[in-house]
């Protein structure tokens, strides 16, 4: 995949490819790691502090956990934080079969990773599409979940396709020198994911500065690594053309009534400038789930834990303390 960095920003900027390539500086500490084996997959996370767990789940469909360091590891005094690799991303092992890759693979990861580490009732953070992931393991496994956070995500497919919409609106707008070829590419066929729309796609910095964060100069923490995306993923989950029309297992998701009718915390965060999950997107989310507390982020695009770093944690202590 030549262009695999320019053309998951593609991804990117139009929706759960939210977390294109992400990955920290190599000079940001990780925590101890190890693989576990679950249904013969190799998945690797990592650990750190004690108390009760909270499993992260990262942005993509395809993305590593890369991008939730150094942040998080402000609550390792209270928690146990643990940082997750999807099958086919980051250091989990990958397949030369498309087909393994699921949202139901994901969704049995993550439960295989619980009984694993013997964890008993956990904690779950979906961030962006982990948000996707997060609400569709709490669907299949209410049981094993004691609270549920859910920050910058979407909580139907048809939300997704009008972010798309938006983004590319915005696209064009703002990059015009590239929307007249990447136009000429869709019209011959050419899918969103293709390393041709990749190459006419616009600067993957310019548009993650314009689209991800509420202050440009933030971009710098999201640095384009391809050990980090895997767009196999990507495709496998989200669909070939997911940057316009959301494909694949994703196509007709909703958990209103899930999120409606569930019996834990529920958490939602939201950046006021994030361009991908609108804040108008992030209100359906909210009304889906009405017994949830809601913190909207004023100084925060798509990355809340970047950019307000220490609100972010504060309320997420808060929640994870109050009552059951």
């Amino acid at each position: 995949m030549a262009h695999a960095a320019q053309y998951v920003v593609r991804l990117a900027l139009v929706m759960s490819s939210l977390v294109p390539l992400t990955s920290q500086p190599q000079s940001v500490h990780h925590p101890a790691g190890a693989f576990v084996t679950i249904s013969g997959k190799r998945i690797w996370y990592e650990s750190e502090g004690t108390g009760d767990p909270l499993i992260l789940l990262p942005g993509g469909p395809g993305g590593s956990h890369d991008y939730f360091h150094p942040f998080f590891s402000r609550l390792r005094g209270a928690f146990r934080v643990i940082y997750f690799d999807p099958f086919g991303t980051g250091r989990s092992g990958r397949s030369t079969n498309i087909k393994d890759y699921s949202l139901a693979g994901e969704i049995e990861e993550i439960e295989g990773l619980r009984n694993a580490l013997a964890l008993g009732r956990i904690n779950l953070l979906g961030h962006s599409y982990g948000g996707v992931l997060a609400q569709a393991y709490v669907e299949r496994y209410p049981g094993s979940v004691k609270r549920l956070i859910l920050s910058n995500a979407l909580v139907t497919a048809a939300a997704w396709n009008e972010t798309n919409a938006h983004a590319n609106a915005e696209t064009k707008e703002f990059f015009p020198e590239n929307t007249d070829q990447m136009a000429q590419l869709q019209a011959q066929g050419a899918g969103s994911m293709s390393p041709e729309m990749a190459k006419a796609s616009p600067d993957p910095a310019k548009v993650t500065a314009h689209f991800f964060f509420y202050d440009r100069s933030n971009a710098h923490y999201i640095v384009f690594n391809d050990t980090t995306f895997n767009p196999e993923v990507s495709s496998a989950i989200g669909g070939d053309n997911m940057d316009v029309t959301v494909g694949g297992d994703l196509a007709h998701f909703d958990f209103r009534n899930t999120l409606r009718s569930l019996r834990v915390p529920i958490l939602i965060m939201a950046g006021r400038e994030d361009g991908v999950v609108l804040p108008r997107l992030a209100q359906e989310l909210r009304r889906a789930a009405p017994q949830a507390e809601f913190v909207m982020f004023e100084r925060s695009g798509h990355y809340p834990f970047i950019e307000e770093t220490g609100k972010v944690m504060h309320v997420i202590t808060n929640f994870l303390r109050g009552p059951g």
